[in-house]
């Protein structure tokens, strides 16, 4: 089991910096199916993906970005943390199979509103090539 960071707004500089890596499986993809009824055929059938030039299934965005939602949520600030707003840039596809880096770091930091920006990306960790870019605003929960 994956300990929760518990960062507040006054441990974190600049700069600071937390990357993992994900291997993206069918499994995942089946279940994000499952789970949202997002059932396009571009990311279910793997002949309809090559047809169109892909090279197969191809990975809901809004499944890479609930890998942000982790790096938020559990390493960066973690347990504190509530994702105010998110802007998302999809650069290219990812397939079943591949492995993902996932990078988040802080941006800025605004004491006075309690919140935080953090640039993130995920890129294809065996080529680098960025999957998706994002800028991502938090927000710090705190105890009544």
């Amino acid at each position: 089991m994956i300990s929760i960071s518990k960062q507040n707004i006054e441990d974190l500089r600049v700069g600071d910096e937390v990357s993992f890596k994900e291997v993206i499986s069918e499994d995942m993809v089946d279940q994000f199916v499952s789970l949202t009824g997002d059932r396009s055929t571009l990311h279910i059938n793997n002949n309809f993906a090559l047809q169109r030039g892909f090279k197969g299934r191809v990975v809901h965005g809004v499944l890479l970005l609930g890998f942000l939602s982790r790096a938020v949520g559990m390493y960066l600030p973690g347990e504190n943390a509530l994702l105010q707003n998110l802007n998302s840039h999809f650069l290219a596809p990812a397939y079943i199979g591949e492995a993902v880096l996932i990078k988040i770091n802080v941006e800025q930091i605004s004491k006075a509103t309690r919140t935080i920006l953090l640039k993130a990306s995920i890129e294809k960790h065996n080529s680098g090539i960025v999957v998706l870019r994002s800028k991502i605003q938090v927000g710090f929960t705190s105890e009544k």
